[in-house]
């Protein structure tokens, strides 16, 4: 006979008071799903009360989904579940529908079964920033993916805000970490589920205007965008990312070139190394995470395990003041090898 209540807890908070709360509130609905009743009952053979999903914190939201599991003698499994969904700012809890503009029709959104759980009286969920988890039977828990439906989407924006509530990102997955800005002169990576993006800036701003530097992260963000995209249409597969910038000097003209390296590299080579990476940098602070002997041990063999490469390079001529001179057309090659 056994019954156990886990639930997980969040530190990192700069306000202390406010951590305590939102542990005191995780803390308690795990506990609402206890029922004493279970120790008694001669033909219940465990039951145990957990994080479903992990407790998943962006944009100052917290979400989470419990659930108690119970056994009986003849291993029959029964879940109850219940869910944390809240706005960091006030602690107020979130409704399904703060997920999506407010012009989105939301049962056409769902399938059958989530429908039928929407319009229940019992109807709880939970999101992270890629899916949307709804309990549909005791034993069932369907995904939404958020990409596939991303033009309903409004939480990103809904609950953005520049007061952040963390000393430094909170994740409860090990696929992201804190990134810097562009135009900072260090290595940094941007992830996905099954994308790494390297970056490595040489660019000394310095030395051209406000103007050509706009250009710059314009293209740069391109190339991070044309990465993304090939990402999220391939979810089984993975990828390593270099992009390099350059500003040539021509006269009165300045060409703005950013090359993006795209490797398609073996999955498990990266869950083996990149992900490895990327939760060892976890526990680093910030200047440590961006170094590049962080990441160079992590990549050194890839080429071992390339399958796929293809290039692009973004390019603009503009003049001093970064205003365009002429478009250049994208150039593309690829090979396999």
């Amino acid at each position: 006979k056994k019954v156990e209540v886990s639930f997980k807890r969040v530190s990192g908070l700069k306000d202390t008071q406010l951590q305590d709360n939102i542990n005191n509130l995780l803390q308690e609905a795990a506990k609402s799903l206890y029922d004493e009743s279970d120790i008694q009952d001669e033909e219940i053979l465990y039951s145990h009360i957990y994080n479903y999903t992990d407790v998943y914190i962006f944009n100052n939201v917290l979400s989470t989904l419990y659930c108690k599991e119970k056994c009986d003698v003849d291993g029959k499994i029964e879940c109850q579940y219940k869910s944390v969904n809240i706005n960091l700012n006030d602690l107020k809890e979130i409704e399904f529908k703060d997920i999506f503009v407010s012009s989105a029709n939301i049962e056409e959104l769902l399938n059958e079964e989530c429908r039928l759980a929407y319009n229940s009286s019992d109807f709880v969920f939970s999101f992270s920033p890629k899916n949307i988890y709804i309990p549909v039977s005791s034993n069932k828990v369907e995904k939404i993916n958020l990409y596939n439906i991303k033009d309903y989407v409004a939480i990103y924006k809904r609950y953005a805000n520049n007061k952040k509530i963390f000393e430094k990102t909170y994740n409860a997955i090990p696929y992201v970490f804190t990134t810097k800005k562009f135009s900072e002169k260090d290595w940094y990576g941007l992830v996905e589920d099954n994308l790494f993006i390297d970056t490595y800036n040489t660019i000394n701003y310095d030395e051209y205007s406000q103007g050509v530097k706009e250009n710059v992260e314009s293209a740069y963000r391109d190339a991070v965008n044309k990465a993304k995209n090939i990402s999220y249409k391939n979810p089984s597969k993975r990828y390593l990312v270099q992009i390099i910038p350059t500003v040539k000097n021509d006269e009165d003209k300045f060409i703005v070139n950013v090359e993006c390296n795209i490797y398609e590299i073996e999955k498990q080579f990266f869950i083996d190394n990149i992900e490895k990476f990327i939760v060892a940098s976890e526990n680093k602070s910030d200047e440590e995470i961006v170094k590049v002997e962080y990441f160079d041990p992590a990549i050194m063999d890839a080429d071992q395990y390339l399958v796929e490469e293809t290039s692009e390079n973004f390019k603009k001529i503009v003049d001093k003041d970064g205003n365009d001179l002429n478009e250049i057309n994208l150039t593309n090659n690829s090979e396999i090898s």
